[in-house]
């Protein structure tokens, strides 16, 4: 959220990639939408037990590319991601 506030101040905003397995959700991406980013922010939420799958890796780098196809606020979440409670990792 801070990040989304500094480069709303800008004058050459950059887009965003938020990589998360326990913070990137439906409600957070519904709280930074109500900032109105002022570039694109690309969400990932990885499968907790692999990271990043090379579906969620190609499209990080086409989101580097070019985000101007994106939408202002983007959530991806892998599809063998499962809900956990708490933080996982040793």
């Amino acid at each position: 959220m801070s990040r989304v506030r500094f480069e709303r101040r800008q004058q050459e905003p950059l887009p965003i990639v938020w990589i998360d397995d326990e913070e990137c959700y439906f409600t957070s991406k519904t709280q930074i939408e109500s900032l109105k980013p002022a570039a694109p922010v690309l969400m990932v939420r990885p499968d907790e037990r692999i990271g990043i799958s090379r579906r969620q890796w190609r499209l990080i780098c086409d989101f580097l590319d070019d985000s101007s196809g994106f939408p202002p606020v983007s959530l991806d979440e892998e599809s063998t991601a499962r809900d956990h409670a708490a933080h996982v990792g040793l």
